[in-house]
């Protein structure tokens, strides 16, 4: 819940302020949402456009998602090394800080899981904000590209097909019978009672 007692404005302006060393205000303040805490997530003219702060929101919903289920592996891989940026040590970081967030979610009670998944998902959108946000254009068009492929192959359950390839997130019950062939993708197929064998194939 927002902070009360001041208005969203105001906050935002202490709250650049106070990132800013409590130097200047930015002349361009606005609010974007709520982040860890209930502050706002707020800043000046140099802050994410809203697709890539719809984006990263994915990404922290991908998060909670994820975690602690058979694709979870993978998923963490991908994250750190998005996250990383090619930098070993900070690679290792972030993997173990998604480790202590499935951690944290799987031990959390039944009744408090909710609760854990919301603050996972808003902890981590805060730190996707701040990837992106840190990087120039190009790497920030990078980043952004393989954190959309990331949270794009997690609502697909981690499943990926080829080019020429279908991808099935599930069990896949395909059959044939009364002379006919059945096949998710198949090329040319000729159905018909095969010829009768000649003597000498008897």
């Amino acid at each position: 819940m927002v902070r009360t007692g001041l208005r969203l404005a105001e906050q935002c302006a202490l709250t650049v302020s106070a990132e800013a060393g409590f130097g200047e205000v930015p002349g361009s303040v606005r609010f974007i949402g709520i982040g860890p805490g209930g502050w706002p997530r707020c800043g000046g003219d140099d802050m994410l456009d809203q697709a890539l702060v719809v984006l990263a929101s994915a990404f922290g919903a991908a998060v909670a998602s994820a975690a602690g289920t058979e694709v979870w592996s993978g998923f963490r891989d991908r994250a750190a090394l998005i996250f990383g940026r090619r930098d070993a040590r900070e690679t290792q970081v972030v993997l173990e800080r998604l480790d202590r967030s499935a951690l944290e979610l799987d031990r959390a009670d039944p009744g408090g899981a909710d609760q854990v998944r919301t603050r996972l998902e808003a902890s981590w959108q805060a730190r996707c904000e701040d990837l992106l946000e840190s990087l120039g254009e190009t790497d920030r068009a990078e980043a952004a590209g393989q954190l959309r492929e990331l949270v794009a192959r997690q609502a697909t359950g981690g499943v990926t097909a080829g080019d020429d390839g279908i991808a099935i997130g599930g069990n896949a019950d395909i059959r044939g019978d009364r002379g006919s062939a059945a096949a998710l993708r198949m090329g040319d197929v000729t159905l018909g009672n095969p010829p009768t064998p000649g003597p000498e194939q008897r």
